[in-house]
């Protein structure tokens, strides 16, 4: 299943593989899909881009998966994903303005 919203284009947004420690480039968040030809809802976590101004500006096309070298990477990359996605509200993407890049 995916929505047909499940893509924004990333052109234009700061580097999107930089944690920058001044302001933030990327995280992790929780985003709502509706299908559109069956109107059921799902939810994803997705990595969402921002542009200079904090702005969402793009996000993954699919859901992030978890996958590691060890179980300790595993188990960090799950604790990385739950800290961000608590953090910031819910990403509804029938209601989401993407940003341009700035």
């Amino acid at each position: 299943m995916r929505s047909e919203y499940s893509f924004a284009a990333l052109k234009g947004c700061r580097n999107p593989y930089i944690k920058n420690a001044g302001s933030m480039t990327w995280n992790y968040r929780l985003v709502k899909h509706v299908d559109s030809r069956t109107k059921s809802v799902w939810y994803g976590i997705h990595e969402v881009f921002y542009n200079s101004e904090g702005k969402p500006c793009g996000m993954t096309e699919n859901p992030v998966d978890i996958i590691g070298e060890s179980v300790q990477e595993v188990q960090n990359s799950i604790k990385l994903i739950q800290r961000d996605a608590s953090r910031r509200p819910l990403l509804d993407l029938r209601r989401t303005k993407w940003a341009k890049s700035t």
